[in-house]
């Protein structure tokens, strides 16, 4: 492979927008098996890229935005390994461990309303995470601390499960930290906070796909609409 210098700016289809990148390493008349190799071999790589008719490789850093082009193999790394197979990260089914689920504030601070309680598919007592509207209806959070850097590509929020309450969250945006003091949003290309589509009922669980994948050890979760009263359920989609 040889050394590049320099960034490359790449359009993106899905934002109408240009990218722009550091590419580390660049070679062509590689294999598919030989460019994803390279990145595991290479310490600052996070991503490649895979081009079938020229059979050019590239590798790059952590700035990359996903780009979807036809005839292009992309993959985001992950530790030593990439995305290729997603699944959920451990909210459902208890791996996130209680400790590790916060919120700006829980209703009445009772445990049937605890940040726990906003595991997908919970049921029984409020059947979801509802914030304190007394002290916290300006910009109420939940997060997860996976104690460690995941890939997230995907959330899949739930309203509250018991339906004589019609609460839920309509909409929400979405920041992360690795160290929770600094926090950045999940923005478009033109840099504005994104708002992703909540629950219009209480169990029909809603899947939003994030504009690109997320190297982060806190991701959090901040309600901006909602309808009756902030409660929500949720799961984190990525791999580790």
């Amino acid at each position: 492979m040889n050394k590049v210098t320099g960034n490359r700016y790449a359009y993106a289809k899905q934002y109408k927008s240009t990218v722009k990148f550091q590419v580390i390493r660049s070679s062509q008349r590689a294999s598919y098996i030989k460019c994803a190799a390279a990145c595991l071999n290479e310490e600052n790589c996070r991503y490649f890229s895979y081009t079938r008719d020229t059979r050019q490789c590239e590798l790059s850093d952590e700035s990359i935005v996903s780009i979807n082009e036809e005839n292009l193999t992309y993959h985001r790394r992950s530790g030593d390994s990439f995305c290729s197979l997603e699944g959920p990260l451990g909210m459902e089914d208890g791996c996130i461990p209680d400790e590790s689920i916060t919120a700006s504030s829980f209703y009445g601070n009772l445990g049937s309303h605890a940040p726990v309680r906003a595991r997908l598919n919970t049921e029984g007592y409020a059947a979801a995470w509802c914030n304190d509207a007394t002290s916290d209806n300006i910009s109420p959070w939940i997060q997860v601390d996976f104690n460690r850097k995941v890939t997230v590509t995907s959330l899949i929020s739930q309203g509250r499960g018991e339906y004589y309450y019609y609460q839920r969250v309509t909409k929400y945006q979405v920041t992360y930290s690795n160290d929770g003091q600094s926090w950045d949003h999940v923005t478009d290309a033109l840099g504005t906070p994104m708002k992703f589509p909540g629950n219009k009922d209480a169990n029909t669980p809603v899947a939003s796909t994030l504009p690109f994948a997320l190297r982060t050890r806190i991701l959090r979760i901040n309600p901006t609409e909602w309808n009756n009263h902030c409660c929500m359920r949720f799961e984190v989609i990525g791999c580790f």
